[in-house]
């Protein structure tokens, strides 16, 4: 991560974020006068360049990331459930297209 860190830091990036999901930690750094230099709270923390925000869950290993629109962005989980409901949504409606003797494709 130490490399990364120097190449991210030397080719001008203007922040970096490093979570660890199994201990809960998330680290920042912006870019001041030419650095990266560490956030101390990451707490509540806002993204100048993005607009999310980071809420680690204190005692959890979970972080909540919130988009400009004040709208927590979808975990992994929550994802693969609106995958699964779109995909039975378009099966039925392919079922009922059938029933009415028409190609779904």
């Amino acid at each position: 991560m130490q490399l990364k860190f120097q190449f991210y830091e030397k080719h001008g990036v203007e922040e970096y974020y490093v979570y660890d999901p199994e201990s809960g930690s998330l680290e920042g750094w912006l870019r001041q006068g030419g650095r990266l230099v560490a956030i101390d709270d990451m707490s509540g923390h806002v993204s100048p360049r993005l607009g999310i925000r980071f809420e680690p869950c204190e005692g959890t290993d979970s972080l909540r990331i919130i988009g400009p629109d004040g709208q927590p962005f979808f975990t992994h989980q929550q994802m693969a459930e609106q995958a699964e409901a779109e995909r039975r949504r378009a099966d039925r409606l392919a079922a009922r297209l059938r029933e009415l003797g028409e190609d779904p494709e």
